[in-house]
């Protein structure tokens, strides 16, 4: 089946709905000069780029153990070239170097020229989409929600309160107090801690630790990806936040070319809880360290985890409050 459509960039999402359309072959035209079109027959892992042969001559793709060239009958007259990609674990990466080589076809290149061109664009394109780490993912998701929650009480604050993309010690830093935003996916609200420094509070400064608990979403209507919630985030944000939460986000590692990157979906496993980082909370700092350990200047690096499931809980305040469990 053909579906012939203005030429354009196809999404995640189109690439994805061909795949899983319900026909033998899925032949879309990318382009109307010269003609030129995506097949993807479902069930398999192959992108095909067919296109009118303007002259016969081949790209030399011996060397390319994932790409195939045939020079075909056009049942109207004439050949085809056929480039087909197998795109293994990245589809979408796959049909961006076909796109490549329509753009550059429409310009005026040849076919023979084309390919190689676009081939080294592929490289490129690979070596960009390297995702976020799930460690990282998972803490990313959980600033977003605290910033989600924060940007609808109080936009201008939260947003410039938001630092945790900035590798400052605390993620959050608003008017009176602190946050460090710490999220999982285990049972227990266990969560690691990064460096000595990490839950010291600033003179002065009370610092709190929200503790959020993530579970798989799978089909949940309630369930979110990383790209869900970035998408909602823009959805319910006054265009003028636009641009910071986008230059914070990229600081953040994530870019939206590599949206279809993130598919997996979260809920969450509780409600989050605050903890109040003072002298009864079992943190190692700098002071402490000090005052408990030999030679403590040879120390390079700390790493460790904590458990805060028994301790106490407190609410917290302006322009948080409420995201986190009450004290009743």
């Amino acid at each position: 089946m053909t579906v012939n459509e203005p030429s354009a960039r196809l999404s995640p999402a189109d690439i994805d709905a061909l795949f899983n359309a319900p026909l033998a072959r899925a032949r879309r035209r990318i382009a109307a000069e010269p003609e030129t079109y995506l097949i993807v027959t479902p069930g398999t892992d192959q992108l095909t780029l067919q296109t009118t042969a303007v002259t016969t001559a081949a790209p030399d793709v011996t060397s390319l153990r994932h790409i195939g060239y045939e020079l075909v009958k056009n049942p109207a007259g004439g050949n085809w070239h056929e480039l087909t990609v197998h795109a293994l674990e990245d589809r979408f990466a796959s049909y961006q170097v076909l796109a490549v080589i329509a753009e550059l076809l429409r310009s005026g290149v040849k076919f023979h020229d084309a390919v190689p061109v676009a081939v080294g664009a592929l490289r490129e394109i690979l070596a960009r989409r390297t995702k976020l780490s799930e460690e990282q993912q998972i803490g990313l998701f959980g600033e977003l929600l605290v910033l989600e929650h924060g940007l609808a009480t109080a936009s201008e604050e939260t947003l410039e309160a938001w630092l945790g993309i900035e590798n400052e010690e605390h993620d959050f830093v608003f008017r009176d107090f602190d946050l460090e935003v710490k999220t999982t996916r285990s049972e227990g609200r266990v969560h690691t801690i990064n460096s000595l420094t990490q839950l010291e509070a600033a003179p002065s400064r009370p610092l709190s630790l929200v503790s959020i608990q993530l579970t798989g979403g799978g089909s949940a209507a309630e369930g979110r990806s990383l790209t869900d919630i970035v998408a909602d985030i823009r959805r319910a944000t006054d265009e003028r936040w636009h641009r910071g939460i986008d230059e914070k986000l990229a600081k953040a590692g994530w870019h939206d070319e590599d949206a279809d990157l993130y598919p997996t979906r979260w809920l969450y496993r509780s409600r989050p809880r605050a903890y109040q980082v003072d002298d009864l909370f079992p943190a190692l700092t700098p002071s402490t360290v000090v005052e408990n350990v030999p030679s403590p200047q040879l120390i390079v690096s700390v790493r460790y985890q904590v458990d805060v499931t028994q301790l106490p809980f407190f609410s917290l305040s302006h322009p948080v409050q409420e995201f986190a469990e009450e004290v009743q």
